[in-house]
Order: structure tokens, then C-alpha cells, then sequence
């Protein structure tokens, strides 16, 4: 099985680098190689896919790869008018989605890096992807008594449901976003993606502080604009960390496989246990083993 691959050129300190984006992926490196900016990178492909390749993202494009699917598809549905199902096999049209995908990425590269790191400090030169070889689905479209397109790629089925009237042209641009939306997502298993920072003990110590500023800041109409402007913005994906530790809770049991890692973790690497307090600040403490206040979190 293979998985899509991430490449860039130009990014920060990264002059050339091409990732395979596998459910287990390990960053080895020195200090400073650009480890964090390419998690930073995947993070946002991740979590910012479906703003990256919606609508009026593939709608703006003007090429022939995407002129040519959407002759495939607006064919589909026309073979679908008298009520049969038409097929559209992503073999097919591989090639070309493969060609959108990338002139779509590097047309909002620079906005992208821009949000992901809350800043105009950082650069990229070139951003693409690269689709698994061994990528296949199908993508079955109906227009009785609505318009609906369902596509299944490997094993997962997904379905779009158009309810009124819809434009052939607008419910192409639209499969296409989502389509490869999901085969990615799919893929590089989206779910559950959190951004774990390399501080990260001291952003959780730190956590009711950090939110304290943030509450000064936007509020407190005494802190003066000199000050703002000493104050470097956070990343996205350190931001969504933190909002993962501020939502985290005692009574959060997690999955069976997590608890699993976790108990190994506590037992063999770090001999302990992470205790969540139950007041409303949920301030995080971490107990030794064998410690008459330890508990058991996950």
C-alpha cells in the first residue's frame, strides 16, 4: 500500500523535501532542520484540506486537466438524465486530479502558510502533493428523484446529496473538491490529528497564563500597542493544542487502543501517571509511581 506524498521546496529553512505521509511517520533530525515546519505543514494538510478544495478553489481554476474531467463528468450526468446510475472510474482521470490538486496548492500556498503560522515571516516556494500509484475508487452519480453522487475510494464509501436545482457545472466542481478531499483524508487519517508541539509540558504548565494574556490582550484596553506588537503569535496547530488541553476532562475514558498506549507509557517510559484536576481549571500534574496521590488518567 502506498501513501501520498508531501513535497516542498523553499520553506523556511528547507531547501528541498519530500515526505511520505503514513499513519506512522517519524521526524529524526538537529535542532533547528525544519522537523516542526514540515508537522506544521502536514497538520495544515490535514485540518485545512476542505477550505483548501472547496468550491470556488477548483471553480477559479483554468486549466485542461480540470476542463477535461469536467467533460467526464457533465457526460456522466447526461448519460444519468433517464434515471440509470452513471460510472466515473478514478483510474480514469487520475492523471488530471493528480494536476489540479497541485496547480490548486500552489496558486493558495502562500495564504496557506501565511494562516498556518500567523505570520508573513515564513516563505514557501513550491507545494505539492503526490497521489498514491495504487489510488482507486469509483464515483457513482443518479439524478432521480435528486441529484446524488457517491464515490468510494478503497473501501470507504462517501456520499453528496444535492437537494434543488443544482447546475451540472456546480455539482461537477463540487465532486471534485471532494473528492479529493476524501481520498486524502482517508488516507492520511485525519481523524484524531492533534499537533503536539515540542514544548509541550510547558505549554500545558502554562496553559491558564497563556489564556490569561490572551484574555488581557483582547480586552483590556490598557495594554498599549507596543506591547501587542512584542508578542509573537502563536501557530495554528499550537493553538488547536492548547484547545485540546483546555477541553481535556476526567471523565473523557478515550478509546480502548489509546488507554492501551497510554498505561505503556505511564508504566515503562515515564514511570507515572498525568493527573487532570476536576476543578474548572483542569490543572495537570504529574504523579510518580507509587505515589499515594496517583490516579489513573489516560
Amino acid at each position: 500500500m502506498s501513501y501520498w506524498k508531501l513535497s516542498v521546496e523553499g520553506f523556511g529553512k528547507i531547501k528541498k523535501a519530500e515526505i511520505e505521509l503514513a499513519p506512522m511517520t517519524l521526524f529524526v533530525g538537529d535542532n533547528n532542520s525544519g522537523k516542526s515546519y514540515l508537522l506544521s505543514l502536514a497538520w495544515a494538510m490535514h485540518q485545512l484540506s476542505d477550505e483548501l478544495f472547496q468550491l470556488q478553489a477548483v471553480r477559479e481554476m483554468q486549466s485542461r486537466e480540470l476542463d477535461y474531467m469536467k467533460t467526464i463528468f457533465l457526460e456522466a450526468f447526461r448519460q444519468a438524465e433517464d434515471g440509470q446510475t452513471a460510472v466515473i472510474y478514478l483510474e480514469d482521470i487520475l492523471p488530471q486530479l493528480q494536476a489540479v490538486i497541485n496547480q490548486i496548492l500552489q496558486s493558495a500556498k502562500d495564504g496557506l502558510v501565511k494562516r498556518l503560522f500567523n505570520s508573513d515571516c515564513v516563505s514557501i516556494q513550491k507545494l505539492c502533493l503526490q497521489m498514491p500509484e495504487d489510488l482507486s475508487g469509483s464515483v457513482n452519480i443518479t439524478l432521480q428523484p435528486e441529484p446524488e453522487i457517491f464515490y468510494k475510494i478503497r473501501m470507504r464509501g462517501y456520499r453528496i446529496r444535492f437537494r434543488g436545482k443544482q447546475t451540472y457545472e456546480r455539482m461537477t466542481y463540487v465532486s471534485i473538491g471532494r473528492i479529493i478531499v476524501n481520498s486524502f483524508l482517508d488516507n492520511s487519517m485525519r481523524e484524531s490529528f492533534i499537533y503536539m508541539p515540542a514544548a509541550r509540558t510547558g505549554f500545558m504548565l502554562a496553559k491558564d497564563i497563556i489564556n490569561k494574556y490572551a484574555r488581557k490582550r483582547a480586552y483590556d484596553i490598557e495594554l498599549v500597542s507596543e506591547e501587542q506588537s512584542e508578542v509573537q503569535p502563536f501557530s495554528r496547530p499550537i493553538l488547536d493544542f492548547l484547545d485540546v488541553m483546555n477541553d481535556l476532562s476526567p471523565e473523557q475514558g478515550g478509546r480502548k487502543a489509546y488507554r492501551l498506549v497510554a498505561d505503556f507509557i505511564r508504566q515503562q517510559m515515564v514511570q507515572g501517571s498525568v493527573e487532570i484536576s476536576g476543578l474548572p481549571g483542569h490543572e495537570l500534574s504529574y504523579v510518580p509511581q507509587g505515589d499515594s496521590r496517583q490516579a489513573n488518567a489516560d
